[in-house]
């Protein structure tokens, strides 16, 4: 079974991008994406491979992207650790990171398996 990683932001699950879920195999990559080091962007496989390849859509990048925002102090390879251990988990289901469960504003918590360095996370998908 496949394992599939959860994200949601500080915002109840109620609008576009305040929650997402991918399987752990379109992970492509995760940079360092702000200065100062207090951000890491984990970056996803696009999900529709010939909106790349035709017509003026060529030139737009339609990958899903997750900003998530650290402490400085967090080094990228410290966040990187505990990212891959989330996308390599059994799974099936595996929260990454849930800023809004940890702050305790939901009656139905899952952030217990939050990376807890986060502390704000963007959501950007290409739908």
């Amino acid at each position: 079974m496949d394992n599939y990683i959860f994200f949601r932001d500080e915002d109840d699950q109620d609008a576009a991008n305040d929650a997402a879920m991918f399987p752990a195999t379109a992970c492509a990559g995760l940079t360092p994406t702000a200065a100062g080091g207090t951000e890491t962007t984990l970056y996803l496989d696009p999900r529709d491979n010939m909106r790349l390849l035709t017509g003026a859509d060529a030139t737009v990048a339609y990958n899903d992207s997750i900003a998530l925002t650290h402490s400085a102090s967090v080094g990228f390879d410290v966040i990187c650790q505990e990212m891959i251990e989330r996308i390599n988990a059994k799974g099936p289901f595996t929260v990454v990171c849930d800023i809004y469960g940890t702050k305790g504003a939901d009656a139905n918590v899952i952030g217990d398996g939050s990376i807890t360095h986060f502390t704000a996370c963007a959501i950007t998908s290409a739908d």
